[in-house]
């Protein structure tokens, strides 16, 4: 039998300010690489008694020029401290800078899809989450854009047998159905109990199995775990905002923007 590796995905994202185009950063690797990264991270911004008792986080959108000889040493330390675990392949980046139109014609075009579905209680899947209200189905397939992130990143993991645990920063209501049960339904013999994110994963697995996207090793891979966090629990997810808006800054000053923050 294969062994299964679990890898833990990270991942965060940028716009620009007309919401033309996206810059897409993940993190992934085993647990004990990414529980050892993140400590590391919090030795070096505790080392920095500058930063003070209410920091809040690396942010790397509230960077300006007055405080960035407070913070910028931190952001560049951790930054060169991800590089280091990368070089070492504990850990594994992706930048994906993709336009909106594409974007959306296809995390969107499945977001629609899978609406539609979850809408219409007499289809096989409206009929699998009966349960849910018409006000918690937009929880549910807000998701899918999101899931859909996996399928630019399991294409770099297509060698090996993953178990993937997909960690991503919430902002959005999506954190009160943490603790939320639904009935599932449908054609099965029994209904049992589930959580809201179990839901999810059930559902990201389907797409998986019944959607053929490029390159996505459906065999190989399963989603074992979603998992949205507050963004200022995780210093992985912080790491993907430094990364995404950092390389996006990188782009401005190569198109000449040459104001002090970039």
């Amino acid at each position: 039998m294969l062994k299964m590796k679990k890898i833990q995905i990270f991942t965060d994202d940028t716009r620009d300010d007309k919401q033309t185009f996206q810059v897409i950063s993940s993190i992934w690797g085993e647990t004990d690489n990414c529980k050892a990264y993140i400590d590391e991270v919090e030795a070096i911004i505790k080392s920095n008694k500058k930063l003070g008792a209410d920091f809040k986080g690396l942010h790397s959108y509230n960077l300006n020029d007055s405080n960035w000889t407070t913070l910028g040493t931190t952001f560049e330390e951790v930054l060169n401290k991800l590089f280091e675990y990368v070089a070492s392949n504990k850990l594994n980046i992706q930048l994906t800078l993709v336009s909106r139109n594409k974007y959306e014609s296809n995390a969107g075009y499945l977001k629609n899809l899978i609406k539609i579905q979850l809408e219409n209680r007499s289809s096989v899947i409206g009929k699998q989450f009966a349960s849910l209200t018409d006000t918690d189905l937009p929880a549910l397939y807000h998701r899918i854009d999101q899931l859909f992130v996996i399928s630019c990143i399991v294409t770099n993991l297509a060698t090996m047998a993953t178990n993937l645990n997909f960690i991503q920063i919430q902002r959005e209501k999506i954190l009160n159905y943490k603790e939320e049960v639904f009935p599932m339904s449908g054609k099965l013999p029994i209904i049992w109990d589930l959580k809201f994110f179990e839901l999810i994963k059930i559902l990201g697995n389907s797409l998986a199995k019944c959607i053929t996207l490029t390159g996505w090793p459906v065999k190989q891979q399963e989603l074992i775990k979603f998992e949205p966090q507050k963004w200022s629990e995780n210093y992985l997810t912080q790491s993907c905002d430094i990364l995404a808006n950092f390389f996006f800054n990188y782009l401005r000053f190569n198109l000449g923007r040459e104001q002090k923050k970039i």
